[in-house]
Protein backbone atom coordinates (compact mmCIF):
# COMPACT_ATOMS: atom_id res chain seq x y z
CA UNK A 1 0.00 0.00 0.00
CA UNK A 2 1.44 3.44 -0.77
CA UNK A 3 0.08 6.68 0.95
CA UNK A 4 1.15 10.29 0.35
CA UNK A 5 3.32 11.28 3.47
CA UNK A 6 5.19 14.65 4.54
CA UNK A 7 7.53 15.21 7.19
CA UNK A 8 6.84 18.26 9.45
CA UNK A 9 9.11 19.62 11.97
CA UNK A 10 12.57 20.40 12.62
CA UNK A 11 15.67 17.94 11.89
CA UNK A 12 15.88 17.09 15.06
CA UNK A 13 12.07 16.84 16.00
CA UNK A 14 9.85 16.03 13.41
CA UNK A 15 7.78 13.19 12.32
CA UNK A 16 6.74 12.27 8.80
CA UNK A 17 2.86 11.24 8.53
CA UNK A 18 0.32 10.43 6.42
CA UNK A 19 -0.92 13.17 4.99
CA UNK A 20 -4.65 11.62 3.68
CA UNK A 21 -6.95 12.14 6.45
CA UNK A 22 -5.41 15.22 7.84
CA UNK A 23 -7.72 18.30 8.30
CA UNK A 24 -8.89 21.59 10.06
CA UNK A 25 -10.93 18.35 11.84
CA UNK A 26 -8.00 16.84 13.14
CA UNK A 27 -5.76 17.46 16.45
CA UNK A 28 -2.62 17.43 17.50
CA UNK A 29 -1.57 15.94 20.81
CA UNK A 30 2.02 16.41 21.64
CA UNK A 31 3.28 14.45 24.69
CA UNK A 32 6.18 15.99 26.28
CA UNK A 33 6.98 19.16 24.34
CA UNK A 34 10.57 19.75 25.93
CA UNK A 35 11.60 23.06 23.58
CA UNK A 36 11.02 22.47 20.34
CA UNK A 37 7.42 22.35 18.96
CA UNK A 38 8.27 22.62 15.27
CA UNK A 39 6.28 19.30 14.50
CA UNK A 40 2.83 20.45 16.30
CA UNK A 41 3.53 24.08 14.81
CA UNK A 42 3.97 22.98 11.38
CA UNK A 43 1.06 21.07 11.16
CA UNK A 44 -1.04 23.74 12.61
CA UNK A 45 -0.07 26.10 9.72
CA UNK A 46 -0.47 23.29 7.02
CA UNK A 47 -4.13 22.49 8.26
CA UNK A 48 -5.04 24.71 10.64
CA UNK A 49 -5.45 22.20 13.07
CA UNK A 50 -5.70 22.67 17.49
CA UNK A 51 -2.83 21.62 19.52
CA UNK A 52 -3.09 20.16 23.37
CA UNK A 53 0.54 20.17 24.66
CA UNK A 54 1.46 17.96 27.56
CA UNK A 55 4.45 18.28 29.72
CA UNK A 56 4.85 18.57 33.42
CA UNK A 57 8.52 19.53 33.46
CA UNK A 58 9.01 23.33 34.40
CA UNK A 59 11.44 23.85 32.57
CA UNK A 60 9.13 23.02 29.21
CA UNK A 61 6.62 24.54 30.97
CA UNK A 62 8.65 27.97 31.52
CA UNK A 63 9.95 27.96 27.63
CA UNK A 64 6.80 27.38 26.21
CA UNK A 65 5.60 30.72 27.98
CA UNK A 66 7.98 32.46 26.22
CA UNK A 67 6.93 31.46 22.92
CA UNK A 68 4.62 33.00 20.66
CA UNK A 69 1.79 30.79 20.44
CA UNK A 70 -1.64 30.41 18.38
CA UNK A 71 -4.81 30.91 20.19
CA UNK A 72 -5.36 27.27 19.67
CA UNK A 73 -2.22 26.09 21.21
CA UNK A 74 -3.17 24.58 24.62
CA UNK A 75 -0.18 23.64 26.92
CA UNK A 76 -1.52 21.69 30.02
CA UNK A 77 0.70 20.94 32.72
CA UNK A 78 0.17 17.49 32.84
CA UNK A 79 2.12 14.42 32.47
CA UNK A 80 0.30 11.13 30.42
CA UNK A 81 1.16 7.60 31.63
CA UNK A 82 -0.17 3.95 31.44
CA UNK A 83 -1.48 4.39 35.08
CA UNK A 84 -2.51 6.79 37.66
CA UNK A 85 -0.25 8.01 40.38
CA UNK A 86 3.16 9.57 41.00
CA UNK A 87 5.95 9.14 38.20
CA UNK A 88 9.08 10.75 37.46
CA UNK A 89 10.09 13.13 35.01
CA UNK A 90 13.03 13.94 32.69
CA UNK A 91 13.36 17.57 31.48
CA UNK A 92 14.39 18.44 27.86
CA UNK A 93 18.53 18.15 27.59
CA UNK A 94 20.41 20.92 28.89
CA UNK A 95 21.59 22.03 25.59
CA UNK A 96 18.79 24.01 23.37
CA UNK A 97 18.16 22.37 19.41
CA UNK A 98 19.67 23.97 17.12
CA UNK A 99 16.03 24.42 15.93
CA UNK A 100 13.28 25.79 17.75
Amino acid sequence: MRVATRRFGSPTAGWTVARERLSTRSVVWCVGIGEDISFALALHDAYGMPIEAFDPTPRSLAWGRGQPLPTDYRVHPYGLADSDGEVSFRGPPQTRPEYH
